[in-house]
Parts: structure tokens; C-alpha cells; sequence
């Protein structure tokens, strides 16, 4: 069923991403924009062509604007990144250092802490990074040298290190073959695709979000998402659907589809694997993903969203934005959506 939509969204010029806040973690199943770097990306499948990434990661393709840090905050260097988390905050700043702020619990601010911070704090052992990606309670960072660390809450895996130990200061994503050109953190999952054109997904496994086609309940190292068409460019995760906007220009999503957020335009609740999103199957040139909605940039500028856009309007396939023309970059939260 397709409705159409008269929400007028007013552009706004700073681009927050952020992620719903987590619920109480349930018991486990017995089954278990980069300032300065580019990487060479070669993809393993067809087109066999060779394209020049900048590294991203969040919901935004290259986010480089400069946030609202709070007046008493100390003296840091200009801000080229920041991605919004749950309930914190992190900031990428052009000496490739990264700084965080808010809620710290699971020590996704990176301090050696658990207390939260309502200023800026500097994360520990981090340099030269040229991408950040704030999740439910966890962050991720891809350096120059195009490593993965992580941070934060680990209840499911979603660190990528091996185990489900939370950490307060980043360790190394394990398992994976060579650089990494993005990176996206969901509310308990991450993903990520390597320089070869892989798609990579660890964490919590609910609804299928990894798209890996299996049944397991979480995977605490990276796996790789099982049955694109085509090759990923660019990942978003929401909160628990994972979305992927492909070389095409197209877009295949996977994961719980109870809202309508993977945009198949039927009644199907899961999807295991990736699958083709209604009527997007090229064209597109930004996607982003929140709390159980999904929208896209088409080529012209058009802005097209589907799942539950707010209140009790739910689309099951991309419908239009009303009065949203030459849109560059949109990011989706929990109850809201921002272009």
C-alpha cells in the first residue's frame, strides 16, 4: 500500500545521526569523510573496475560539518566529522584525533571511564582516524591505515574482537581481510566493507541484521552479508535492518521488516539476505537508516523514505518526500529525519 506523504522537512545545516536508545538487553539464546586518506577500492565482482573511496562511515556518506560543541567545553581542533550515537556523541577532528561526550555507561566514550561527560572527551590510543561511527552504546574508527577499532558496549559482540567483554578504551575489529573504506554502527550491530568490495556484519543477530542467511542469534567476530547483486559502496545501519546502496546505484536491504523499513512493498516480516528494495533498483546516490525507517537520495535530488516515518504512518515501499528538492545529504533517528 503506498500513501503519500505532505511532511515538509526544513533543511537544517548540521546533519546529526543518531540511533534509538537500547533497551534492556535480554537473556542470550543458548544458540548462539575523510579528512586526508583515500583507498584504492577493486571490487571482487562485477564491474571489475577500479574506483578511488574516500572512507566513510555512519549514515551520511562523508559528513564534514562542524558541530555545536558546548561553550565550557576545552579547546580542541577544528571538527571535520561527528556522528551521534544513542545517547552520546562523537567528533572527528582534523589532527585525526576523536572526542566524545554524553552518556558513558558502557564506556562507549573511549576515556577509560565509565562517568559520563557532558564535554568533550579526548578517546584514548587514537590517531591518525579518518572515519567515526557512534552506535547504540558502542563507536567505531577506521584509521588511515584502514583498521577497524571499537568501544563500548559489547553484550552481543558487536566490538568485532572475539569476545562479549565490554571495553572503555578501542580494541581491534578481528577478521578482517584487508583495508576497510566504511563503516556504520547500528543499535547493536556493526558493518563494515573491506577495500575487495565485502560487505561485513558482527554484533547481535535478532531479525537477521547481519544478513548472513543463518539463524544464529549474534556473531562476535565480522561475517560476510550473503547474496548482493551487486557491490556495496556504502552500508547503514538502523536498529535492527541493515541497509546497502549498491555500485548500480541501486538498493537491497535485509533484517526486521515489521515497519515496512527494508521497502519490499509486502507482508514479510524478516528478510535473512539481502533483498531488493521496491522500485530503487538504480539511481540512488545516499542512503540512511534509523529506527525502523529507511530513505534514500535519488539522482535528481528527490528524497524517497519508507517503513514507519513518525506517528502512526507506516509505508511499505519508497514513497516521495513532499516539498524536499536538491537534497546532498539526509540522515534518519529514532523519530525524526533530518536532510
Amino acid at each position: 500500500m503506498k500513501t503519500q506523504m505532505s511532511i515538509i522537512f526544513i533543511p537544517v545545516t548540521i546533519f546529526i545521526l543518531t540511533a534509538c536508545t537500547p533497551a534492556q538487553s535480554p537473556a542470550i539464546p543458548t544458540t548462539e569523510p575523510s579528512p586526508t586518506a583515500t583507498l584504492t577500492f577493486t571490487p571482487t565482482k562485477t564491474p571489475s573496475v577500479t574506483q578511488t573511496l574516500t572512507p566513510t562511515a555512519t549514515n551520511t556518506p562523508i559528513l564534514a560539518v562542524t558541530p555545536g560543541i558546548p561553550s565550557n567545553s576545552p579547546s580542541i581542533k577544528p571538527t571535520v566529522a561527528i556522528s551521534a550515537g544513542g545517547t552520546h556523541a562523537c567528533a572527528l577532528l582534523s589532527n585525526g584525533e576523536v572526542m566524545c561526550w554524553g552518556d558513558n555507561s558502557s564506556g562507549q566514550l573511549g576515556n577509560g571511564t565509565y562517568s559520563p561527560s557532558s564535554i568533550p572527551v579526548k578517546v584514548i590510543g587514537l590517531v591518525d582516524i579518518v572515519a567515526i561511527a557512534a552506535g547504540g552504546e558502542h563507536t567505531c574508527a577506521i584509521s588511515k591505515t584502514a583498521s577497524i577499532k571499537c568501544w563500548g558496549d559489547n553484550y552481543y559482540g558487536q566490538l568485532g574482537d572475539g569476545t562479549r567483554t565490554m571495553r572503555n578504551t578501542p580494541v581491534d575489529v578481528i577478521g578482517l581481510s584487508g583495508p576497510v573504506i566504511s563503516i556504520t554502527a547500528g543499535l547493536d550491530h556493526t558493518c563494515a566493507i573491506t577495500g575487495a568490495g565485502e560487505a561485513k556484519c558482527w554484533g547481535k543477530n535478532h531479525f537477521s541484521r547481519l544478513g548472513n542467511g543463518s539463524n544464529s542469534f549474534m556473531s562476535k567476530t565480522p561475517e560476510n552479508v550473503v547474496d548482493l547483486r551487486d557491490v556495496p559502496v556504502y552500508l547503514s545501519a538502523g536498529d535492527e535492518h541493515t541497509c546497502a546502496l549498491l555500485i548500480s546505484g541501486g538498493v537491497q536491504c535485509w533484517g526486521d521488516n515489521s515497519a515496512g523499513q527494508l521497502g519490499i512493498g509486502e507482508n514479510k516480516k524478516v528478510s535473512k539476505i539481502p533483498i531488493d528494495v521496491a522500485s530503487l533498483e538504480s539511481g540512488v546516490t545516499s542512503i540512511t537508516t534509523g529506527f525502523s525507517k529507511s530513505c534514500a537520495i535519488l539522482s535528481n535530488g528527490k528524497v524517497k523514505c519508507w517503513g514507519w516515518i513518525g506517528s502512526s504512518l507506516f509505508l511499505d515501499e519508497p514513497t516521495e518526500v513532499n516539498e524536499l528538492n536538491n537534497a546532498v545529504s539526509i540522515a534518519a533517528g529514532g523519530g525524526h529525519i533530518c536532510q
